[in-house]
């Protein structure tokens, strides 16, 4: 058996066995450049890098959807809740001209796109039938692009005017008939509800003051 030493100081046989082998690839890797080599490729940590920068921009995007998906429906409810103030406003507006007509004519008031209740005018006289709101049998109802307006008129107390007949046991001379004629003022609580799309609403209490026998009054 012939033996030899290689220039990697390892000695090894005609027949190497594996351990040999393995020494000497050591050997090779620790007395060539193969092991800067090795020590300088940075391709593992560069694809480690990468993913973290991808996986922290799919957060940041993931982020930035929640946000603009939450600003857009903090904005869509600000409008569904402005645009049902303003149908609930707008009913605070109606409610007036519909007792005045009522309580002059006597009857109920017609008006074009508006449901009046059969009970609004015995409400308005202070012996309603039913008890109502505007959720349940509103005594006004009108629709305005699709959007509801839904009113409850309810008459709360009656006063009589300073300089009225009843109070100095003048007789009625007719409407503006001077101080004699100083008329009932009759009190309303009007409740007005709107409604936009979807659950929003808006409900505004106001209160009405109608003179009688004083023309216009209010």
């Amino acid at each position: 058996m012939i033996n030899r030493i290689q220039e990697s100081g390892v000695r090894s046989q005609n027949n190497p066995s594996w351990a040999d082998c393995l020494l000497d690839s050591v050997f090779w890797i620790l007395s060539t450049k193969k092991l800067k080599q090795l020590l300088r490729d940075e391709r593992g940590a560069v694809l480690a890098i990468a993913l973290l920068i991808m996986l922290a921009l799919a957060l940041i995007g993931a982020a930035a959807m929640i946000t603009s998906t939450m600003e857009l429906d903090i904005a869509r409810n600000e409008r569904l809740a402005k645009e049902s103030f303003y149908m609930a406003d707008g009913g605070t507006t109606l409610s007036p001209i519909l007792i005045e007509e009522a309580i002059e004519a006597r009857a109920l008031p017609a008006m074009g796109g508006v449901t009046i209740d059969p009970d609004f005018l015995n409400e308005l006289l202070g012996y309603p039938t039913a008890t109502d709101t505007p959720n349940s049998s509103p005594d006004i109802t009108t629709e305005v692009n699709g959007k509801d307006i839904n009113v409850d008129v309810d008459r709360i107390a009656t006063q009589i005017l300073a300089g009225g007949a009843a109070e100095f046991a003048a007789g009625y001379e007719g409407i503006g008939g001077g101080g004699a004629s100083g008329g009932i003022a009759i009190f309303y609580r009007v409740d007005s509800q709107g409604s936009s799309a979807g659950t929003s609403r808006a409900l505004i209490e106001t209160y009405y003051r109608k003179v009688v026998n004083i023309a216009g009054g209010s």
